[in-house]
Formats: structure tokens, C-alpha cells, sequence
């Protein structure tokens, strides 16, 4: 028969849910920031939107 003091008590399961979710939630953000930057650093400026053609004529209209 167990004695009440040796379950784990509310607060430390309380804590070890707690953990368990955190442990689980850091490496989601983590990698979800990675995916970010390395998208920002490596694929966004073949992606970016050509302004030079913008910038060219608005310079021109100003020389005018």
C-alpha cells in the first residue's frame, strides 16, 4: 500500500506538465526563427521585387 507522501504531489506534476510543454515548445520556436532567418539571408533576395526600372524613371522625371 502506498503512503499519500509518496505520490508526487500536485505542484510537481503541475511542474513536470509544465516542463514537458516547454521542452516541447522552445525547440517549435527555435527552429521556426531558424527557418525564418536562413529564408530572409538565402531565398528572399532571389525573390525580392526589381525597383530599378521605378528608381530609374523617377530619377529621370526629376532630371528633366
Amino acid at each position: 500500500m502506498t503512503r499519500p507522501y509518496d505520490q508526487p504531489s500536485f505542484a510537481d506534476s503541475r511542474f513536470r506538465t509544465l516542463k514537458i510543454r516547454l521542452l516541447l515548445f522552445f525547440p517549435i520556436i527555435f527552429a521556426t526563427l531558424f527557418v525564418i532567418g536562413v529564408w530572409n539571408r538565402y531565398v528572399a533576395p532571389d525573390r525580392a521585387i526589381d525597383n530599378s526600372a521605378y528608381v530609374s524613371s523617377a530619377t529621370a522625371t526629376r532630371e528633366k
